[in-house]
């Protein structure tokens, strides 16, 4: 018959253990001479139960972490138009530091990305790109980019944006352009 990994680790460590107490045994009865065996079961038993109470004596087990739990889904007050213009003054408001949601405009759509306000709220990650046209920031990859412009983007930085515009596409809606 095999065995696993696991029953040769704990024989080892069993092995040892019985081993050391040996050890322990004969030591003592060294020191005492052998005259009293009782003394000698004593002081084993002393050592088994300290150790037992150190590393076994861990109080009530703690019930396992909850997973983090994910923030209520935000649903827009008013109804979405996807055609609605927003200048970019109107825009700004959208940045997510009053309570309102947070928008983020690529290639001429406005998306609300409110459910991922960890990332683009306040001290968010791309908080940056919050209220405005972050289409040039995207392509460029670069937070600190300013402009919309994006007709001098090479064929990559374009292809960059566009791999932006598609992923925000499947995840976020669009209230405008």
């Amino acid at each position: 018959s095999t065995q696993s990994t696991w029953d040769i680790k704990s024989n080892q460590t069993a092995f040892l253990f019985l081993s050391l107490i040996k050890m322990f045994v004969l030591a003592i009865e060294d020191y005492l001479g052998g005259e009293d065996p009782f003394a000698v079961l004593f002081l084993i038993c002393l050592v088994v139960a300290i150790y037992f109470l150190r590393f076994y004596d861990k109080g009530p087990i703690a019930p396992p972490p909850s997973a983090p739990t994910q923030p209520e889904e935000y649903v827009p007050k008013e109804p979405i138009d996807p055609n609605k213009p927003f200048t970019k003054e109107e825009l700004a408001k959208y940045d997510g530091s009053a309570d309102l949601p947070i928008y983020i405009c690529a290639l001429g759509k406005v998306y609300d990305v409110t459910n991922s306000r960890g990332f683009y709220g306040p001290g968010g990650s791309y908080a940056s790109f919050a209220g405005r046209d972050a289409s040039r920031a995207l392509g460029k990859m670069d937070l600190d980019e300013k402009g919309d412009n994006v007709a001098d983007l090479s064929p990559y930085e374009k292809s960059i944006l566009q791999e932006w515009v598609d992923r925000f596409d499947m995840k976020y809606p669009v209230v405008g352009k």
